[in-house]
């Protein structure tokens, strides 16, 4: 089976579209398909979820940071 290469900029367009599809929830949303990814033993697509966690999350706490709007 061949292996698929997720790139930076995948992982930044998934992100993009996670937040402007559930806003605050993105973070949830990407932490269940991890979690869903791990448990079918994909553990490369559980590799990507998590950077996605992280980006999503790192996203939304900027934007509940009042100095991040200065």
């Amino acid at each position: 089976m061949a292996r698929t290469v997720v790139t930076d900029s995948d992982v930044l367009h998934i992100a993009e579209h996670l937040l402007e599809r559930h806003g605050r929830d993105a973070v949830l949303v990407a932490e269940m398909e991890a979690r869903q990814r791990l448990d079918e033993g994909d553990v490369e697509g559980y590799r990507v979820w998590k950077r996605l966690v992280m980006m999503v999350d790192g996203h939304t706490a900027e934007d509940l940071d009042p100095l991040a709007l200065h």
